[in-house]
């Protein structure tokens, strides 16, 4: 295991692609810095139409989706990079919606999480491949502490929230709107940031800034390891 330290200035999300670059948000760089497996500096960035990114996802095809302006304000979009490109595609926001975090699923369909403008509900949007107009999940049971979203093989959408002290998985077969179950990750660290689930039913979770709990959610295992950190990344050979 390495460390990097170059071309890092709050990062706030990470992703890795199927070839093991790995994508890092710079919140205060205004930047997405990208690495190759082995390297501790940057062998790419992407700047152009970036102002304070926060999450990042790549789809299997490919294509970049960075979450921007996604911590403070409801000035938030997201910003699509065609595979290979540091020129951004398209972007689109949520009207009254504070985007939260992004997903993709095996067939490049993305998933977005936010906020509502008063800050009261959480809710999950859904976008085909190339498409700017999304569909409402009108999942239940989430609230102002929606953060981090993943989508596992099945179809299941994951969605973390932290409320009232308590942070939870909320999971949600295809076309339901209630969750089938829901996953107690709670600590001191108290706000889940971040989520990744493997094929396997691993579940990587990032709490607050502090601690990333590692939880192996199907056998009921966990364990802690103590980072500073506000995203989590598994490589997609392990999905």
């Amino acid at each position: 295991m390495g460390v990097i330290r170059r071309g890092l200035n709050q990062p706030s999300g990470i992703a890795l692609d199927r070839h093991g670059y790995l994508y890092v948000a710079n919140y205060n760089a205004r930047n997405v810095a990208v690495y190759a497996p082995g390297l501790d500096r940057p062998v790419r960035i992407y700047r152009t139409g970036l102002t304070s990114p926060s999450d990042v996802a790549i789809g299997p095809d490919g294509t970049l989706y960075v979450v921007d302006g996604g911590i403070l304000g409801y000035d938030s979009n997201v910003v699509e990079f065609a595979s290979g490109s540091t020129a951004p595609a398209r972007r689109f926001r949520i009207d009254q919606g504070l985007i939260r975090a992004v997903a993709v699923d095996r067939q490049n369909v993305l998933y977005v999480s936010y906020v509502t403008n008063g800050g009261v509900e959480g809710e999950v949007n859904r976008y085909a491949p190339g498409s700017t107009q999304g569909t409402n999940l009108e999942l239940y049971e989430l609230g102002a502490g929606t953060f981090g979203v993943a989508v596992d093989r099945a179809g299941d959408v994951l969605v973390a929230d932290s409320e009232n002290f308590k942070s939870y998985i909320n999971i949600y077969p295809p076309g339901v709107t209630l969750p089938s179950m829901t996953i107690d990750v709670s600590s001191d660290s108290n706000t889940v940031r971040d989520i990744r689930l493997t094929h396997s039913g691993r579940l990587a979770v990032a709490m607050g800034a502090y601690t990333t709990i590692v939880c192996f959610a199907c056998s009921g295992q966990s364990r802690t390891i103590n980072v500073t950190t506000d995203g989590v990344a598994i490589f997609p050979a392990s999905l």
